[in-house]
């Protein structure tokens, strides 16, 4: 008895740790192979000094994005609706910034702020699954966008285009990485937002407040949302209701080709951000240096989707399927 036991605890820590190995190797693994395969692909254009703002344009609005999901995702929770929220920040930011150019940002973080506050509240409140939720409310920004915009689109202030500089983008990318990764990593709350997804109802019993984790961290994407919305702005000069269209579902794919599932849970790590990022980029840049037209890289990129969530989702975690 005593042996059998002994040899199935050994099972248990050679299949655990054959799945944390996996978790570890396999993001890396197909980082290098997207690497390689568009830098013989592109010829190697892809590496070349040329194409690096390109690159880093697509990094940096994927990798904030990121950013703040994960402290969802990790709730086994999404958030559909950061394009929407985006987009109205980008709208309301830019009437700001024709009033005070100095207006533009703390406005559309603020608007982010109250948004995600929305979404939280309904999420937790009114326990309606994140999915439908958060869709509902992109559709609804996106007419409220079409409403404010009166002529289909609104310029800013030359001034602002001043902070479209990639040694700027590269400070805020750094700090904003660098304080959710400790946020998430070392702290409870991380620990928290990564045991609701694992458990919700033992965390609950343990006197944590579920809701108020759910609605910080939708009010955090909310945040950040505004951040990138701030950031539209100084690169294009002109906020539209297609801002941002496929931000979501670029750091969605990012985090999950990083090693990130959409069940949640303490499998969940922040380097799937980093990660998932660089590779979301990649691809994205890679396509289009290869002459790949916007609508088929759209359905390139939707087939990937699927076949990672396929790969990835945790069908142990989900108890009917219906």
């Amino acid at each position: 008895m005593q042996t059998q036991i002994a040899n199935e605890k050994k099972e248990f820590k050679l299949s655990f740790v054959t799945k944390i190995s996996k978790q570890n190797l396999v993001p890396i693994i197909g980082l290098v192979t997207v690497i390689l395969f568009f830098g013989i692909a592109s010829r190697g254009r892809i590496f070349t000094a040329q194409n690096f703002t390109a690159f880093f344009n697509e990094v940096f609005m994927i990798l904030l994005t990121s950013c703040g999901l994960i402290f969802i995702i990790a709730q086994g929770e999404m958030d559909l609706s950061v394009a929407g929220v985006a987009a109205i920040c980008c709208a309301i930011g830019a009437y700001a910034a024709s009033v005070n150019v100095n207006l533009a940002l703390p406005v559309a973080i603020i608007v982010g702020l109250g948004l995600g506050m929305l979404n939280g509240f309904v999420v937790s409140k009114l326990k309606i699954s994140s999915f439908f939720v958060t869709i509902a409310i992109s559709f609804m920004l996106r007419g409220i966008v079409e409403l404010i915009l009166r002529d289909g689109s609104k310029s800013v202030p030359y001034e602002l285009l001043e902070y479209d500089k990639v040694w700027i983008k590269i400070i805020v990318a750094s700090v904003v990485a660098i304080i959710c990764f400790i946020l998430f990593t070392y702290t409870a709350y991380g620990k928290w937002c990564r045991a609701v997804g694992s458990r919700v109802e033992v965390v609950r019993q343990t006197g944590v407040k579920v809701r108020w984790v759910k609605v910080s961290s939708y009010m955090l994407m909310g945040a950040i949302a505004g951040l990138i919305a701030f950031f539209f702005l100084t690169r294009s000069g002109t906020a539209t209701a297609a801002t941002g269209s496929t931000l979501q579902f670029s750091a969605m794919q990012a985090l999950l080709f990083g090693g990130a599932v959409l069940s949640g849970g303490y499998s969940v790590r922040f380097r799937a951000v980093i990660i998932g990022s660089i590779i979301m980029a990649v691809i994205s840049n890679g396509l289009t240096i290869c002459g790949v037209e916007s609508t088929l890289q759209q359905l390139v990129k939707g087939v990937l989707f699927i076949i990672v969530v396929a790969l990835t989702f945790d069908r142990k975690s989900i108890e009917v399927i219906k």
